[in-house]
């Protein structure tokens, strides 16, 4: 234990960021309604705590002790009646208490979720997904079990106490300040291993992350699969086994500190019942207080240490409340790099939009610096290296225009900006310097979900969620009736396959569809496009996994349905590129050269270089692929 403390970094008092506690207090006391309604049953449920210890000592006194059986009948009665009471308050007051937590949690859950999904794609880039949902999951139950028994808890045991200790004054004050003398000893010894506790659940929540980072990243088709190709199976369950073992060592000494504390309550509680016994039991010989009203004042003091204990741990649980706060106001704090301007209207389009770059320079966030270090996989953020600004862009003042229904083919060397271009385009980031227009309106001016609804993209790597073919075609146009998504299907070479298997478009694809091959995810990609029919359409690499049977018919489709719209292409295949009306030849994030295949082919630049680079034989003679 004193090694395992020793591990756990000594933490200062904990010291909420300025506002924290405000916006705290806001969440609770939003829903004045069902806060009211707790408030409300706690009182009804902390005056009924001393009813019946009272009942049960006039029954001994006026009923047992005389052999009064009417009044051992009658007060029976009332004493039955006091616990059901005492169960319906409870029951309700669960309810209410249960409805107003999680009123409160879902709230703040949607929000949560809403403001994740408006960030830009670097934050998923740099964000531990495994340690952002642990986060979202556990600081959330937290909060919901402090809002659901800690509100409720403060006002029920707060006037319990003070009813409780009303009447044991009434009963026998020299018992009572005897009963409150031991007291502050209690509340002493249960702050400083509050303190202890709150050390060790801080670095439990943090190994917890940790751990389910490295499940999340293994327990994926792809994590699963690396570990197997490379053989680390005894490595990782090792690790796991060592990350696992410091978890549990920290769930031992919590546990303990918490039972030694329950024990230091159940050790004050027993002093007092000592004491009340030594005192009451004079009082009683000496005739100053009857055999009843002892044992009512024993009952009572029994009811005074549990208000005591749970207020005593009000402030400990609202400070735990306030870290969970606090990591979570942390995540909605995040400013989005994407904030729409003042004034943005939707994007209406009557036909395929114009896309012009006007001097856009671009660079990627930093290596070295992350949205949320704590959320960067335990790793710490790196000092950023000293450059210059220049050297850092991977778009440098580029310009161009695409014409309506226009299409266009991106090509270069890798790391020459292409697929760079097509996230700015899609406002997947904003660009460092100059502008990109839609349909002669500056992208920032226009509503994000309308420009993202006019813009369809099929990517090289295909991602399907964990669930049905159906679902996941359905995801781009949840109108689409079955005949829409067979259509959509056969035009994308698919329906076949998905007509032979047993459960057809109720299928379930597995984790990022791996259950299907990459061509088979490509096609099934393509319909999704389809389905969406938007004005504009980029294709990064979209064709790259089909085979040669199908890649016609699929170019064929494909050439159906970018007519009309214009389009950004990013292919290895040399049809591909010699369909575009236009072919842009980036280096180094500048267009080096523009024009069509022949022209390009005829100047002898870097276009002909690369295909004489990436095929080793004249254009001429290469049957299927153009560098990019």
């Amino acid at each position: 234990m004193r090694n395992l403390l020793a591990r756990i970094a000594p933490a200062p008092a904990y010291q909420p960021k300025p506002g924290t506690t405000r916006r705290a207090l806001h969440w609770f006391f939003s829903y004045r309604l069902q806060l009211a309604g707790v408030v409300a049953i706690a009182l009804v449920d902390a005056a009924l705590m001393p009813a019946f210890p009272l009942v049960l000592g006039s029954l001994l006194n006026r009923g047992l002790l005389r052999r009064d059986m009417s009044v051992v009948i009658e007060l029976s009665a009332e004493a039955g009646i006091l616990m059901c009471l005492k169960a319906v308050t409870g029951l309700l007051g669960q309810w209410v208490a249960t409805r107003y937590g999680t009123a409160m949690v879902l709230d703040l859950r949607t929000r949560l979720f809403d403001h994740l999904l408006r960030q830009p794609l670097d934050f998923f880039m740099r964000t531990d997904t495994g340690r952002l949902v642990n986060r979202l999951r556990g600081e959330l139950q937290s909060l919901q079990t402090a809002a659901t028994g800690m509100v409720a808890s403060v006002v029920t045991n707060g006037c319990t106490f003070l009813i409780v200790l009303t009447v044991m004054f009434f009963i026998s004050w020299q018992i009572t300040l005897v009963v409150l003398a031991i007291q502050p000893l209690v509340i002493l010894a249960s702050r400083l291993i509050a303190k202890l506790l709150r050390r060790i659940e801080r670095e439990r929540m943090q190994q917890g992350a940790g751990l389910v980072g490295m499940m999340t990243e293994r327990f994926n088709v792809s994590g699963a699969m690396l570990v197997m190709l490379y053989g680390r199976h005894d490595e990782e369950v090792g690790g796991f086994r060592e990350k696992a073992g410091s978890l549990r060592r920290l769930n031992v000494a919590s546990n303990t500190w918490s039972r030694l504390l329950q024990s230091i309550y159940m050790m004050a509680a027993a002093g007092g019942i000592v004491a009340a016994y030594d005192i009451g039991g004079d009082s009683v010989v000496h005739g100053g207080l009857s055999i009843g009203g002892l044992m009512s004042l024993v009952m009572i003091l029994q009811l005074l240490q549990q208000p005591l204990t749970a207020l005593s741990s009000v402030p400990s649980q609202f400070m735990t409340s306030l870290v969970s706060f606090e990591r979570l106001f942390e995540i909605l704090d995040l400013a989005s790099a994407l904030e729409v301007r003042p004034g943005a209207q939707p994007l209406e389009l009557s036909g395929a939009p114009s896309i012009e770059f006007s001097h856009v320079d671009f660079a990627y966030p930093n290596p070295g610096e992350v949205p949320i270090p704590s959320l960067a996989a335990g790793v710490p953020a790196q000092a950023a290296p000293a450059v210059q600004a220049g050297e850092t862009l991977v778009v440098r003042d580029m310009s161009f225009r695409i014409e309506p229904g226009e299409m266009v083919a991106l090509v270069g060397r890798s790391g020459a900006g292409k697929t760079t271009l097509t996230h700015l385009m899609a406002r997947m980031y904003d660009v460092s310097g100059g502008a990109v227009t839609f349909a002669d309106r500056d992208v920032r001016d226009i509503e994000l979900a309308s420009l993202r609804a006019a813009i369809g993209v099929v990517t090289q790597e295909t991602y399907l969620f964990h669930d049905t073919i159906r679902a996941n075609l359905r995801y781009a146009n949840p109108d689409a009736t079955d005949e829409d998504l067979v259509a959509a299907c056969r035009a994308a070479q698919i329906w076949p396959l998905i007509e032979s298997l047993p459960f057809g478009f109720d299928t379930v694809v597995g984790d990022r569809g791996f259950r299907l091959s990459g061509g088979e995810k490509q096609r099934i990609a393509i319909a999704r496009l389809l389905l969406k029919a938007p004005s504009v359409v980029i294709l990064d690499e979209a064709t790259a996994h089909l085979d040669a049977e199908s890649e016609a018919a699929v170019q064929q489709a494909l050439q159906a349905a970018l007519a009309g719209r214009t389009s950004v292409v990013i292919a290895h295949r040399l049809s591909t590129v010699r369909a575009a009306s236009r072919i842009l030849v980036l280096d180094h994030g500048r267009i080096h050269e523009s024009g069509t295949h022949d022209e390009l082919l005829a100047a002898g630049g870097l276009y002909a270089s690369l295909c004489e680079v990436y095929f080793g034989v004249p254009v001429p003679q290469a049957a299927a692929r153009v560098g990019g």
